[in-house]
């Protein structure tokens, strides 16, 4: 799973064959959670996310198969 941000989007994509199901976590830099989503079959997947500062987020995606995580900016 490759997570990363562009403006104020977060995109999730599957690098495997298997699609997968799992939630995903936006929390701020001070651990708040911000945004949470279950999610079926993912292949791609494209979250806006509107801010009223710019800033760091961490992205958390977690499957039966592990957790993913990453730190993005959102403008």
């Amino acid at each position: 799973v490759t997570i990363y941000s562009n403006e104020h989007s977060i995109y999730l994509r599957n690098n495997g064959d298997n699609q997968m199901d799992g939630e995903f976590i936006v929390y701020n830099i001070m651990g708040q959670r911000i945004l949470s989503q279950k999610v079926s079959d993912l292949t791609f997947d494209k979250i806006d996310l509107y801010v009223n500062e710019p800033g760091y987020f961490i992205v958390k995606f977690s499957t039966d198969s592990g957790v993913y995580s990453q730190k993005v900016f959102i403008k």
